[in-house]
């Protein structure tokens, strides 16, 4: 072979494999700490947020946990399903979900299912506890377990109005959904501010996927001036107060709320959580925080001795996957309404009666639009 095809095999090799380089670095399938392409936290934060707006389906879980000091379970809550955003006014979502009591003495466990598809929602209760009280009261599960519910928005909120529960000015759809979109917008201008990174941690994989693992922290400050530009939107909805007198109940305590935030704020110390991010697609793998607060530090000293639990611990792990892959959410073949249901419960019957016989009305779903 003659030199000079031996220096044009050799400048071709060099220049191929300086390109499949560039491309393991560029897609961060290889990714040393020295990798130019390599995202500082802050621009993973950023762009992680842009992608995640743009995403369309996504599989959910989530696992949390509320423990005393000892790590006694005062409750868990799980969350497992998908949810579907391809068609924004008629958002699908299919999920099992699970809770567990057990501050109460004795273990309660209840386990369901529920759809969402648009406005429509159904419910399925596949294992509920035996509770003294509800059977005092003359609730029998069999009325609902096992057995789907459809919770129509529009229809309940006709029922509600039968009832005498709801009484006032009707928020009407348009102003929901204006206020849902006010809503959506101050988050997605505010959330970089509010999601500190603290440092970067060793890569990790989650769920067979290569992810950037940063540890990040809530910057209250930012987040306070965020509530109070929340509560200034729900103040200027009409629509979501019954009477004048519970918007001024909202008022009154919102605003002892923010006087009291910087001090309870201080009181729960630093929220640190771990956050992780897929190198190739840049979305969200997961989320998991840690945290226990100290319950003394919100009481008179004279009163810590006589406190049964002095701390809590809490545990919250979201894991994301299966980004806008096809899902199928259909409703069940049969369900009942959840006014069918209401009606066969004699102890609710009778309950909604004597409030709205004491008191003229029953506001049972307070400071709640009815659609």
């Amino acid at each position: 072979m003659s030199k000079k095809l031996i220096l044009i095999s050799s400048i071709g090799s060099a220049i191929a494999l300086i390109g499949v380089m560039a491309a393991l670095l560029y897609t961060n399938v290889w990714s040393p700490v020295w990798n130019p392409f390599h995202l500082s936290p802050a621009e993973a934060i950023e762009e992680v947020l842009q992608k995640m707006d743009k995403v369309q389906n996504y599989h959910l879980k989530v696992d949390s946990q509320l423990t005393t000091g000892n790590n006694q379970g005062i409750l868990s809550f799980s969350l497992d399903g998908v949810t579907d955003k391809s068609q924004k006014a008629a958002r699908k979502k299919d999920y099992i979900f699970s809770l567990k009591l057990s501050a109460l003495g004795q273990p309660m466990l209840f386990v369901g299912e529920a759809k969402t598809l648009g406005d429509i929602s159904y419910v399925k209760i596949t294992n509920f506890p035996s509770v003294p009280i509800l059977t005092m009261l003359g609730l029998n599960p069999a009325t609902f377990q096992n057995k789907w519910i459809k919770i129509d928005k529009n229809s309940l909120a006709s029922t509600r109005k039968r009832m005498g529960i709801y009484k006032g000015e009707e928020g009407t759809k348009t102003e929901k959904e204006k206020l849902t979109q006010e809503i959506t917008d101050l988050f997605d201008k505010e959330k970089t501010k509010i999601i500190k990174i603290g440092k970067e941690l060793k890569d990790e994989k989650v769920n067979g996927k290569s992810a950037y693992h940063y540890l990040a922290q809530c910057d209250t400050s930012e987040l306070k001036k965020v509530l109070l530009k929340l509560n200034s939107l729900i103040v200027g909805q009409p629509s979501l107060f019954n009477t004048p007198k519970e918007k001024e109940d909202w008022q009154k305590f919102t605003k002892v709320f923010f006087q009291e935030y910087d001090g309870i704020a201080q009181k729960i110390g630093k929220i640190n959580f771990e956050i992780w991010i897929g190198k190739r697609d840049k979305l969200l793998r997961r989320i998991k925080l840690a945290k226990g607060i100290d319950l003394t530090e919100f009481v008179n000293p004279e009163k810590i001795s006589k406190m049964s639990i002095k701390k809590v611990n809490i545990l919250l792990d979201i894991s994301l996957s299966d980004f806008d892959q096809k899902v199928e959410i259909n409703p069940p073949s049969t369900a009942e309404s959840v006014e069918d249901i209401i009606s066969k419960m004699g102890f609710a019957q009778n309950l909604l009666q004597q409030y709205k016989s004491s008191t003229g009305t029953l506001n049972l779903f307070n400071n709640q639009n009815p659609y």
